[in-house]
């Protein structure tokens, strides 16, 4: 059995706290702290000003209420005092006799089991910054009523109770001594920084936050501690006992890196949500020595800085320290649970998918980093390796569909070696990704507007948004679904047009759903969304097509209170022929080389029209940007939330939204179809060396790799040395895209880390790379 690791002493670990600056800023004056958290950190300090004596003297607090902090207060001053005089008690129960009290409120039931009613009103309630959100929690409060049974007053239902488990299970969870992960891109696992804190409190898990979290389309740490359904952390207690304690200053350095972890997830999910949801990552720290108790604040700056502000202190065997304690707990329980609760799960259930990363105003979408670093002496990759990469094919797969030869699966494709789930054979796998320009995931989805009042008012509540972004998810759909943009066409035609998208020869969701009516005349809307898959670098081309038939667009009238022309007339229908509908599709199936890849890191969206008459519905089919023809980008990034919401709801709902998805490996012909006009020309010198390196946005998760290599060649032997020839190749030619917060970036974006992970990088090739010559 190998040794343990010594343990870090004090200044190891508080070397490695500044190192990753995590700054203990002290009891800072009020103009010192962060504007957004003033509010809440006021409400502390005022606490802080509180005074047994007068407390209890008070006439403005209901008297049942202070009754209850005395009775409180008493108990916890007891049990502080006891153990003051017992130096032979352990430090578990020691813990446990003076934690329970103090966090009862976290454990407690929120709402009476006979009434429904709740069971305790906080002096002291916190507020959400916004205005807007904070006017409709005072409403919500407002409504709520307070459980009288210890009176002998059976009180009926509360009507008002929130829409939540709530009332069924507990909303909040705490953990003893749990092993808390390491943010993945710091590489600390082996640094033995110690990543147990005594006590840490967060969300429950439950079948709401599953689906939530299933249905997200960005891998992010949700629990990070181990082996346990917690969410969300947001508070951590660590505890000392009196005798032989080593100072506060160490037990700051203990749980500094547990809190920068939790501070981090909550960041990521922010960043990785809509802009516009609110979440200003926050986590209340308790440190304690005996009876005397700190309280700090940690949150992060601008720059992503943990700062951890000394907000309070005290002593439980007074009564003012004792009934302090509980009033800060219990403003910091109304926090977790009307303000933070509420804001992640927004960040999860709002969230946008893939929202665009390169600004649409940049002269150049496809920016490269110019100097990113210097990089050593090595020889230039000849043309002859270049042409040897591109003839030398491997033998192809099976043809999906023998109609489509440009098509084929690439479910056992050689590349997939490199580009399959984390080699972890590979150091570098953690942090950089190989991924082929032609390897691309093809999916189909189909949404259908159920034909009943009942169906569409089932499918509307069941989305994860609350009332005002059903609203906005109707307004959608009114905007979608006006004439100029929709198509008439019948249900066999869009069975075909699915199969050709996706490859397949077999039934697919939808054809299943719809066998008995393929002749049936509907509208259609067709939204194309290129992009690289957050948690992976894959490349995926998604095709989202909303119909509806006559009955259902009488059904979205009346939901949306306007009026959609419906154009079913059969006779003044225009013939648009099955050839005319797949041309445009066949446009972006053939996207290859430097044209998928980069068309992908731009998010690109495009709409299909009918053009060619002044009627505007002529026969031909044109692929146009959304936000040319009137059709903002939040319509566009609704519509997509509508069918993830839907792909996820009740069985009942689930039968509107169909979806096909392969893995399929994009042939080159040498006569291929245009490309869309509307798609911006990729110059030349784009990836001329056969890849394209690129870096992740900010926003992305911490799963993903910082950096992945896309190969842009045709077929060829994937072997190591191609493989480092085209990285070496990319890196001395800066052929590099940085793509960050929503503009191109250029070389301070590389830190030092960067620069040593791609030689790194280049260095596991290397050793397994023969010479230059050797390959020609």
């Amino acid at each position: 059995m190998p040794p343990k690791k010594a343990k870090l002493s004090k200044e190891q670990l508080k070397e490695l706290v500044d190192d990753y600056d995590i700054n203990f800023e002290g009891p800072v004056p009020p103009r010192q702290w962060p504007t957004q958290y003033s509010h809440l950190f006021q409400v502390i300090r005022d606490i802080w000003a509180n005074r047994y004596d007068k407390y209890i003297t008070r006439t403005d607090i209901d008297q049942k209420t202070i009754r209850k902090q005395i009775a409180r207060v008493r108990d916890l001053r007891t049990r502080a005092t006891s153990l003051r005089m017992d130096f032979s008690i352990n430090e578990d129960t020691w813990r446990s006799l003076i934690e329970t009290p103090v966090m009862g409120r976290f454990d407690q039931e929120i709402v009476c089991v006979r009434c429904r009613n709740e069971n305790w009103q906080s002096e002291y309630e916190a507020h959400p910054r916004n205005e807007d959100d904070k006017e409709k929690l005072e409403m919500k409060r407002k409504r709520r009523r307070q459980c009288t049974c210890d009176d002998g007053d059976i009180s009926g239902r509360n009507l008002n109770e929130d829409s939540d488990e709530e009332n069924q299970t507990k909303i909040f969870s705490a953990v003893s001594s749990g092993l808390v992960s390491h943010d993945p891109q710091d590489g600390l696992e082996d640094s033995r920084i110690p990543m147990k804190p005594d006590r840490v409190i967060g969300l429950s898990m439950n079948d709401r936050y599953r689906r939530y979290i299933g249905s997200f389309s960005v891998k992010l740490s949700h629990s990070p501690v181990k082996k346990l359904q917690l969410m969300y952390p947001f508070l951590v207690l660590e505890a000392k006992r009196e005798n032989g304690a080593p100072g506060f200053r160490s037990v700051e350095s203990q749980t500094a890196f547990p809190i920068r972890r939790f501070l981090r997830i909550q960041d990521e999910l922010q960043r990785a949500s809509e802009n516009k949801i609110e979440l200003d990552p926050l986590v209340w720290f308790f440190a304690f020595q005996g009876e005397e108790w700190r309280l700090y604040s940690a949150v992060l700056d601008k720059n992503k800085t943990v700062q951890v502000f000394h907000l309070w202190q005290g002593n439980l065997e007074s009564q003012d320290g004792a009934l302090q304690i509980f009033q800060i707990v219990d403003f910091i329980w109304t926090w977790a649970r009307d303000v933070y609760r509420p804001q992640i799960r927004r960040c999860l259930s709002g969230r946008v998918t893939h929202p665009r990363e390169i600004s649409p105003t940049s002269t150049n979408p496809f920016p490269r980093s110019q100097s990113v670093f210097s990089v050593l002496s090595v020889r230039s990759v000849s043309r002859t390796v270049l042409d040897t990469m591109q003839e030398d094919e491997t033998t192809a797969s099976e043809v999906v569909n023998d109609d489509l030869p440009e098509f084929q699966d690439a479910g056992s494709h050689p590349f997939l070696r490199w580009s399959g789930p984390r080699n972890v054979s590979t150091p570098w796998a953690p942090h950089a990704s190989l991924r082929h320009s032609d390897i691309v995931v093809f999916s189909f989805r189909v949404l259908e507007i159920p034909e009943s009042q009942e169906s569409f008012h089932d499918l509307i509540s069941s989305l994860r948004y609350d009332d005002e972004k059903s609203i906005m998810m109707l307004h959608a759909l009114k905007a979608i679904q006006q004439n100029q943009y929709t198509l008439p066409l019948n249900r066999g035609q869009l069975h075909n047009i699915e199969r050709s998208w996706t490859g397949v020869n077999t039934q697919t969701p939808y054809e299943r759903s719809t066998t008995g009516h393929p002749d049936q005349r509907v509208e259609a809307f067709f939204l194309f969304r290129t992009f690289c898959q957050q948690e992976d670098w894959q490349l995926k081309r998604e095709i989202y097509c909303v119909i509806w038939s006559p009955q259902a667009a009488s059904v979205l009238n009346m939901f949306i209170e306007t009026d959609i022309d419906i154009f079913f007339d059969e006779e003044s229908l225009p013939s648009i022929q099955h050839s005319e509908f797949i041309k445009p599709f066949q446009q972006l199936r053939q996207l290859s080389g430097r044209q998928s890849v980069a068309y992908a890191l731009q998010n690109t969206s495009l709409i299909l029209l009918p053009c060619g008459d002044d009627s505007g519905r002529g026969k031909q089919l044109l692929w146009r940007q959304p936000q040319r023809q009137g059709i903002p980008e939040h319509v566009i990034a609704k519509t997509v939330a509508l069918f993830d919401s839907a792909s996820y709801s009740e069985d009942g709902i689930q039968s509107y939204h169909h979806q096909c998805s392969r893995l399929l490996w994009v042939l080159r012909t040498e006569q291929g179809i245009d490309t869309p006009a509307e798609l911006e020309t990729v110059p030349d010198n784009v990836g001329k060396g056969g890849a394209m390196l690129a870096m992740k946005p900010s926003a992305w998760p911490q799963q993903c790799p910082r950096f992945c290599l896309f190969v842009l060649l045709g077929h060829g032997v994937y072997d190591e040395a191609h493989l480092g020839s085209l990285l070496r190749y990319t890196v001395q030619e800066r052929e590099m895209y940085c793509v960050i917060g929503g503009a191109a970036q250029e070389t301070e974006l590389f830190s030092a880390a960067d620069r040593h992970l791609l030689r790194s990088w280049e260095d596991s090739f290397s050793r397994r790379t023969m010479p230059i010559g050797q390959l020609s």
